[in-house]
């Protein structure tokens, strides 16, 4: 407990490289999603752009980590600092919830129409609407990807922010918080192992992306800050080299099953727990190599930072435009053009996504502050 407070470094104002990082997960994402529609789900043949893309869910696990670690600074700079769990988590669904809400229900009232059930192949009924309305959507295989696909995530988020509340006293013991998280989370990707070599044909993501999956991750992830918190960072640009070495293996490995070559060990494919690992593990070496590293300087490049910063706001639109684009122009483009408008259009839906921050996301930013602020103090 003595080391755990001993801070060796100065709190930064803010570390902005964070931020770039979160910006290249937005991105991946989008452009896992624009691949996606503009090939996989209109039918064309894949070329080697939209293979290599085909594992950019992947990124979501950059987002966890990213959560974990941030999550986790304020208590590391201010280890003996009261910690309160309903404070915490208002803090949270007030920042997530209400732009949440507003894109939820807009895209609900879309599928609802005659015409975009026809399209989707089913109508938007009444549970669908409630699990996503409490955040539980991405507990049901049959429900996690309706209305729209990607808001699964953001019910994992939420999940996960109220197992960050209860792990954070235990930040101070960490062979623990790992024992506990890598218990679970062990037994929970060998269930969801078992779920996907017996039953192929069904939804087995619910498995791989619920909380006690990613839970033992983010404890990794928490601790790497309170690591960095308490020592310097030894050999920068050597950690953010194994963190991208991590990173291209956890890319690339799913890689070899969306090419028809899947990774087999003993007879079985190892289909999602792999990349998910090494995936977590390259952004935390990311992180914990700080901001001197070459890496880092890159990702503080200021246009990064800007679409970081509105990477929540980019998420929630992206999909649904990038959607409606493909609908429009996938059909009609040749083949030979169509990476070219894939790329064209995710540039053209992410600029229309950040340019939506003002409205969607920015007026919610401070509520926060004011709805967990003591009696008598200014929030601002």
């Amino acid at each position: 407990m003595d080391n755990f407070s001993k801070i060796t470094i100065q709190k930064p104002s803010r570390l902005e490289y964070i931020d770039g990082l979160r910006a290249v997960a937005a991105i991946g994402i989008l452009l896992y999603h624009a691949f996606q529609f503009f090939f996989i789900s209109s039918g064309r043949e894949l070329t080697w752009q939209a293979r290599i893309f085909s594992t950019g869910h992947l990124f979501v696990v950059m987002f966890v980590i990213l959560s974990g670690f941030c999550l986790a600074l304020p208590h590391a700079f201010r280890p003996d600092a009261p910690h309160r769990t309903g404070p915490f988590l208002a803090k949270r669904a007030w920042r997530i919830l209400p732009p949440y809400y507003i894109v939820l229900s807009s895209l609900t009232l879309v599928t609802l129409t005659p015409m975009v059930a026809r399209a989707l192949g089913r109508r938007t009924d009444g549970f669908d609407v409630l699990t996503h309305v409490f955040l539980v959507h991405n507990l049901f295989p049959a429900h996690i990807f309706e209305i729209s696909a990607h808001l699964w995530s953001v019910a994992l988020e939420m999940q996960l922010y109220l197992a960050v509340a209860l792990m954070l006293p235990w930040l101070s013991r960490p062979r623990a918080l790992l024992a506990v998280t890598g218990v679970i989370s062990g037994a929970w990707w060998t269930y969801g192992l078992v779920q996907a070599i017996q039953y192929p044909s069904e939804i087995v993501w619910v498995y791989w992306y619920a909380v006690p999956s990613v839970l033992a991750p983010c404890a990794w992830a928490m601790l790497a800050a309170v690591r960095m918190v308490q020592s310097a960072t030894v050999r920068p640009n050597l950690l953010a080299g194994l963190g991208l070495i991590a990173l291209a293996v956890g890319f690339w490995l799913p890689y070899r099953d969306a090419t028809g070559t899947p990774w087999i060990i003993g007879g079985f494919v190892m289909h999602k727990p792999y990349g998910m690992i090494a995936v977590a593990i390259g952004s935390i070496l990311l992180l914990r190599a700080g901001r001197e590293s070459v890496l880092a300087r890159a990702l503080a490049w200021p246009p990064l930072v800007w679409i970081g910063q509105r990477s929540f706001t980019l998420y929630l639109l992206h999909m649904p435009l990038i959607r409606l684009m493909a609908l429009l122009l996938a059909k009609r483009v040749p083949t030979d053009a169509l990476v070219l408008v894939t790329f064209a259009s995710a540039i053209l839906v992410g600029m229309l996504s950040v340019l939506a921050y003002p409205l969607l996301e920015a007026p919610f930013t401070k509520l926060p502050s004011r709805a967990t602020a003591q009696p008598g103090t200014n929030p601002a």
